[in-house]
């Protein structure tokens, strides 16, 4: 190729990376001033930080400023805090759990957590199940409600 084609291109690339960075600019503005992304970031300040830094870089806990390579980034987000991380410094924050956020805050958390990647928090939407499942019945002596498993499953995985 040409020199002049090399720098074409070159500049073309440069472009595109410029207006892409504009964008998320833009759409980091567009969530800041969402009530739900301004409630995350007070119970992030005051619950999370400590342990995962100011801006999601890890310190004592994971990082969190990245992207999150899953189908559903918000519903293992949301899970692990609640939960906690059982054998690690990770407690459970949910009141269902024993701790002190309420659901409005967990959602709150993971919208302002789930900001941080590329393109700002999904909004995910589950759908219907494409076919109705028929009830089945619980295996004697085998934990755990298999209904309950199917719409996990249709609403995760199908």
């Amino acid at each position: 190729m040409h020199k002049q084609t090399l720098r074409q291109i070159g500049l073309m690339i440069v472009g595109i990376f410029i207006l892409a960075l504009a964008w998320g600019v833009q759409v980091s503005a567009q969530e800041q001033d969402d009530p739900q992304y301004q409630l995350g970031a007070q119970v992030y300040a005051e619950n999370c930080a400590l342990c995962h830094g100011p801006n999601g870089e890890g310190r004592v806990g994971a990082t969190l400023a990245k992207d999150w390579p899953s189908i559903r980034p918000d519903l293992i987000t949301r899970e692990t805090i609640s939960r906690g991380v059982e054998g690690s410094a990770m407690p459970a924050w949910s009141q269902e759990n024993g701790g002190p956020l309420a659901d409005e805050e967990l959602d709150a958390l993971v919208f302002f957590i789930l900001s941080w990647q590329i393109g700002g928090a999904p909004q995910i939407t589950p759908g219907n199940t494409p076919t109705p499942r028929a009830a089945v019945s619980p295996v004697p002596g085998v934990e755990g409600d298999p209904n309950q498993g199917g719409v996990l499953y249709d609403q995760n995985c199908a």
